[in-house]
């Protein structure tokens, strides 16, 4: 885990629902909340996060799904405010008055930021996503789209550039620019077919006397 801070200078249903009705997976869970992102406040009112640096799964897109999505999406992670302050680590929990957004700062190539709250809005470079005042819990939905004309099919991990803004009334410092990895899920049949590739090979494998 790692906190990030800057020097000083809506719930998740519809997105629960967005992500059940694409998803490849059988059964949409509910959230476990391990990766989420933790957004507190330092002593000296600079936003800042807590957030694992590992890239998040992403799984695949239903083929049949009414949004004409081809790639992977996913809901993790999410974001929640700090629920007891850590005064150790200087970071505390956000006062009221305090609304805060996750603005994008930069996305590679075919990554994509939706908007569950927003018909699945994209969310582009220079703008943000509403997270809420405390208390939330929040998931925009991530999107690798295998149709976008910069897609790279050899990619393994895509990344994204991320600062936190408050545009209450308690006017708390933007955190620092933070990065959050994906990586996407091989389809099983992606997975049969490099069991199936990898029995020929050894079955073909020349024998030595």
């Amino acid at each position: 885990m790692f906190r990030l801070f800057f020097s000083r200078a809506a719930r998740v249903t519809v997105g629960a629902l967005a992500v059940g009705m694409v998803s490849s997976s059988a059964v949409a869970g509910p959230h476990t909340h391990e990766g989420d992102g933790v957004v507190g406040v330092s002593s000296l009112g600079v936003l800042g996060i807590e957030i694992g640096g590992a890239p998040f799964e992403v799984p695949p897109v239903d083929p049949l799904n009414p949004f004409s999505l081809s790639g992977w999406l996913g809901d993790e992670p999410g974001f929640a405010s700090l629920d007891e302050d850590e005064p150790d680590e200087d970071f505390f929990q956000l006062a009221a008055g305090a609304i805060v957004r996750l603005e994008v700062m930069g996305l590679d190539p075919a990554l994509k930021v939706l908007d569950p709250n927003a018909g699945l809005a994209s969310i582009l470079p220079g703008q943000s996503f509403l997270l809420g005042g405390a208390p939330f819990d929040t998931h925009p939905l991530w999107f690798i789209d295998a149709g976008d004309a910069g897609f790279d099919p050899l990619q393994t991990v895509w990344t994204g550039e991320f600062r936190l803004i408050d545009v209450g009334s308690t006017a708390y410092a933007p955190s620092e620019t933070f990065e959050i990895s994906f990586t996407p899920v091989p389809e099983p049949a992606s997975l049969g077919l490099l069991g199936l590739a990898l029995a020929i090979g050894m079955r073909r494998r020349p024998v030595i006397a």
